[in-house]
């Protein structure tokens, strides 16, 4: 006898509460908390495209929860006129088939944090910020480890030798930690400054690239 055609078409049962990836959950973020000897992180990312929105350092897991559902909230209200609203859940909530690039992009993050370099790029998304502030932390971004730079020269990388305050405050409003390496940005005379995480964490992160170079 043949199989039964409608058997073969039912769809694939999957646990209480998980979703698929799909079109439908464009509006899904998902967050994972990270524990390390170096400090403790959460992650937030975007399934819908892959991408990293947002990391916080140093604190308790309801702390960093906190963190990420204030900037959540940011993010809707910057972007309800265009009609996106994001809601933010555990990773739980993905099927663990196809959330390959999640387990990677965390040990990525992970490595990141706690060896200072990576091999692979963590492609990154912001979901808020103006086109400077985006611009900075572009920027930023493409710093090496073990390099650090003053205000003053980001700012000439920039295009605007000028907005070294402006520079600043961009990344004093920078969601993505560690990945938009801040912690390399010093002052003119090489003092650690303006690091919303901590100037011992700042030191920390720096011993581990200078370490590498």
């Amino acid at each position: 006898m043949g199989t039964d055609p409608l058997a073969q078409s039912e769809p694939k049962k999957r646990p209480p509460g998980q979703v698929p990836v799909t079109q439908s959950s464009m509006s899904l973020l998902v967050y994972e908390f990270i524990e390390t000897d170096v400090a403790n992180a959460l992650i937030v990312v975007r399934p819908l495209n892959k991408s990293l929105v947002f990391v916080s350092l140093a604190g308790s897991k309801m702390k960093l929860i906190n963190e990420a559902n204030r900037f959540v909230s940011q993010a809707n209200s910057s972007l309800k006129k265009k009609g996106v609203q994001f809601i933010l859940k555990d990773r739980t909530i993905l099927e663990p088939e196809g959330s390959e690039w999640l387990e990677q992009l965390t040990s990525d993050f992970t490595q990141l944090l706690t060896c200072g370099t990576i091999q692979n790029e963590i492609k990154c998304e912001y979901l808020t910020g103006t086109e400077f502030q985006k611009k900075v932390w572009e920027i930023t971004k493409t710093l090496k480890p073990g390099v650090k730079v003053s205000y003053h020269q980001l700012a000439t990388l920039v295009g605007n030798p000028k907005a070294a305050r402006a520079v600043g405050s961009a990344l004093g409003k920078n969601n993505i930690a560690v990945v938009i390496p801040c912690h390399r940005i010093v002052g003119s005379d090489g003092k650690l400054t303006g690091f919303r995480w901590g100037v011992e964490l700042k030191k920390t992160l720096l011993r581990l690239e200078e370490a590498i170079v």
